[in-house]
């Protein structure tokens, strides 16, 4: 059976829910004793309401399509668990909770802050979820592998980022908790710069930091907001570096690849299915979503354009076959 929770932070990144560190003790015991979990995050502009709507979506949609895959006896997809631990993190993205035509108005001002807030709470929250998993994990003396897969979208890639360039410093006088565990990460349309996984930048310590760890990104010519405002925004960052391009716009860096030991390079096409697609043989898979919003324009934003098109059979197929 499996089971799926939501967890709240504040700004700062800490846990509201006291209980926490008990529910996942609970969690990673008898009788569930999972070893999968699933952890998502959203992005900026998302109230406590938006934030479940997302997660319901997208969740039911990605197991819908690895129930189908598993079904059609598909032997390269054996290894989806029967049961895993789902969890959904809300932050606080937005001026109010409550929204309406002021907070909207003057949201677009919070870019900045939301920004370093996604690192905050990767930093803090996620990263303490990931500490208590690996030590129930550990003091349990649990055997074989566990599997840990984190998804963001947006700004909640820099939840996902942030929480694993903790996780390399939080677990450097122990070695062995990592050695057992299997870390994807899918970064859906990331709001942060193209470089970032570079020395020196951000998320420098995750590509040679965490053993086992393999990177999903994907990409859209179409996406507005990481194409066209989120370099516009940081020209007002005069003490920053300069010609900031998006990770889920261009892609990574040629470099990036290189850290990760190349990368798989494939296009999202109307009607793929992955599952029956050969193994990924790079650590780092870069996924180009243009051929499929261009497919489909009226599920573009006029602000955004495709930035949170993501809710196609064909992603959640990519996913599958990239997780299993």
């Amino acid at each position: 059976m499996s089971h799926f929770f939501t967890f709240f932070t504040n700004e700062n990144g800490i846990v509201t829910d006291p209980s926490l560190a008990d529910e996942i003790a609970k969690a990673m015991s008898p009788p569930f004793n999972f070893s999968s979990a699933f952890i998502y995050s959203h992005g900026w502009w998302t109230d406590a309401n938006s934030a479940a709507n997302d997660y319901n979506r997208f969740s039911i949609g990605f197991a819908s399509q690895l129930l189908a895959d598993r079904a059609a006896a598909n032997d390269q997809l054996a290894a989806i668990p029967a049961a895993a631990l789902s969890t959904g993190i809300h932050w606080p993205s937005t001026i109010s909770e409550n929204g309406g035509f002021l907070s909207d108005l003057l949201e677009p001002a919070t870019f900045f802050t939301m920004e370093t807030r996604a690192d905050d709470v990767g930093q803090t929250g996620v990263n303490g979820l990931l500490l208590a998993i690996l030590g129930q994990w550990q003091s349990q003396g649990r055997v074989g592998q566990l599997t840990i897969n984190l998804l963001g979208h947006s700004f909640g890639t820099k939840v996902v980022c942030s929480a694993l360039q903790s996780l390399v410093a939080s677990t450097a006088g122990n070695p062995r908790l990592l050695a057992s565990v299997r870390f994807n990460v899918v970064l859906l349309q990331a709001a942060f710069d193209n470089d970032d996984f570079e020395p020196d930048q951000l998320y420098c310590a995750v590509p040679g930091g965490i053993p086992n760890l393999r990177v999903l990104v994907s990409k859209s010519n179409l996406d507005t907001a990481l194409g066209t405002a989120y370099p516009r925004a940081h020209l007002l960052e005069f003490f920053k570096k300069t010609n900031r391009i998006a990770m889920g716009f261009a892609g990574p860096t040629a470099n990036t690849e290189f850290l990760f030991g190349g990368a798989d390079q494939l296009a999202t096409t109307p009607g793929i299915n992955f599952s029956s697609a050969a193994a990924f043989a790079h650590r780092l898979v870069v996924a180009d979503l243009t051929p499929l919003h261009a497919a489909n324009p009226s599920h573009a934003d006029s602000f955004s354009g495709h930035h949170s098109d993501i809710y196609y059979p064909e992603i959640y197929s990519l996913i599958g076959r990239f997780i299993y």
